[in-house]
């Protein structure tokens, strides 16, 4: 039984750790203590206990609340990854749609020499030495 109570201790930690990201640059444990505190409605006591896992046994209604949190913000994380992979299918699409894309315009454009973007995003070296400019 103490190994079962242990593993209860350890998943809500996770949890209450869970529910206090992101976590700011700066930001101390008793900030994300509190608040978490106020994401589930609990006390910061409580949490604290949480987060150090300092309970025996940790109250019925607490676990719930924080089971039920957790599986929120899961589901809202999932609608988020839809969303945006919705929104990258769409303007995939749209590209592959828009007929500048398709006839190779844009890329031509891209690739003339007098501006042409290397990697790092910069002009490349032989048209920021103005070679080739005014093709």
């Amino acid at each position: 039984m103490a190994a079962t109570a242990e593993a209860i201790r350890h998943e809500l930690r996770d949890r209450v750790r869970g529910l206090a990201e992101p976590v700011r640059a700066g930001e101390t444990v008793q900030q994300l203590i509190y608040r978490v505190a106020r994401k589930a409605g609990l006390n910061a006591g409580q949490v604290k206990r949480l987060w150090y896992e300092e309970w025996a046994v940790v109250p019925a209604h607490i676990a719930d609340t924080l089971r039920a949190l957790d599986l929120e913000r899961e589901r809202a994380q999932a609608k988020h990854g839809a969303l945006a992979n919705e929104i990258h299918n769409a303007l995939v699409a749209s590209m592959a749609d828009d007929p500048a894309v398709a006839s190779g315009a844009v890329e031509r454009r891209r690739n003339r020499h007098d501006r042409r973007i290397d990697a790092s995003g910069g002009l490349c070296a032989a048209a920021a030495a103005g070679v080739g400019a005014g093709r």
